[in-house]
């Protein structure tokens, strides 16, 4: 049982058994999350040497198997191998471990009235033989409210380990469903308490989908022959079935665009649900190998007045050139 992040550490010997001194030549490790030493380079026959093997633990569920090898000049065994096997168990933990709404839409999820009810479980682990424990209090962002729904169920997932799991119930506002900047996924976050002190966290998240998003999302022009690119097509269409204008496009310091079918673009362009461009670039930098950036579309919806569309290429150079990237 894991109360907190630690490291376990045991100690093996190694006992000569020849005639003669053993030259230890190093120990090999197999991960860099395993520490191993050994207090002699040689050992007298009849003797012993200590290797200390420690391992990082962390207060979650884990299986795994650390293993070194000890290198000696005994043609016999010039290997020899130590493993350390750990199963660790967190006190208290939700499963799933971390719940994803997914992909929301904004106008019927984000802000709306109304409220999602998910369903979790509380899992407490024991060794056996320790007092049980159960749920004792939650903590949760205001307006979202966890109750237990049922009675715990008992089972041994392992040798000397009890554990318990308690139904949950999470009832969580669309309001609280807020959205972030440039697309990252929010994040709310539930605590549990239970009676004798275990604490189980359990992060909620999602993403709120753009009301308007282009196909394909990156546009890659492939290899240029040249500073100019062949023109690329662009849908850039209403996830919310609801007409909308492409105000301008504008180009980072990497590259100009060219805009093939300008009749889509600007303010006296026809609104529609879905607009078809074909864009190309024209290199700042033509002597770089490789080059990527963003291309800003400005529209007049209010709740997407921009979206960047990412692009990348590669320029076909002499071989005798120096290599350079633009980003």
């Amino acid at each position: 049982m894991v109360n907190q992040s630690s490291t376990f550490t045991h100690v093996f010997s190694l006992k000569n058994g020849l005639r003669r001194d053993l030259t230890i030549l190093g120990v090999e490790k197999s991960c860099g999350c395993l520490t191993a030493s050994i207090d002699q380079d040689s050992v007298a026959p009849g003797r012993a040497a200590s290797l200390t093997l420690t391992a990082r633990i962390e207060p979650n569920y884990s299986s795994r198997t650390l293993s070194c090898a000890v290198k000696t000049d005994d043609p016999g065994d010039a290997a020899r191998k130590f493993t350390l096997a750990l199963k660790t168990f967190a006190r208290v933990q939700f499963r799933p471990v971390v719940v994803n709404l997914g992909l929301l839409r904004r106008n019927r999820t984000a802000g709306a009235e109304g409220a999602s009810s998910l369903d979790a479980w509380l899992e407490v682990f024991r060794a056996a033989g320790e007092a049980e424990d159960s749920p004792d209090r939650f903590e949760a962002p205001e307006g979202v409210v966890v109750a237990v729904r049922g009675g715990g169920t008992t089972d041994e997932p392992a040798r000397g380990v009890v554990r318990t799991s308690y139904p949950l119930t999470i009832k969580i506002p669309h309001d609280r469903l807020v959205d972030q900047p440039n697309g990252v996924p929010d994040q709310l976050t539930v605590v549990s308490w239970t009676k004798r002190g275990g604490r189980g966290i359990l992060p909620v998240t999602w993403r709120i989908r753009n009301p308007i998003e282009t196909v394909p999302s990156r546009l890659h022009f492939g290899t240029l022959s040249g500073p100019q690119s062949v023109p690329a097509g662009l849908v850039v269409r209403s996830t919310e079935d609801r007409a909308f204008r492409i105000l301008s496009l504008k180009a980072d310091e990497s590259a100009a665009v060219k805009v093939v079918a300008p009749e889509s673009v600007g303010p006296n362009s026809r609104p529609r649900k879905v607009h078809s461009l074909s864009l190309g670039i024209e290199l700042k930098h033509p002597e770089a190998s490789a080059a990527a950036g963003g291309v800003l579309l400005e529209t007049d919806d209010a709740s997407c007045p921009s979206l960047t569309v990412y692009w990348s290429a590669f320029v076909d150079r002499p071989h005798d050139a120096p290599a350079r990237f633009v980003r």
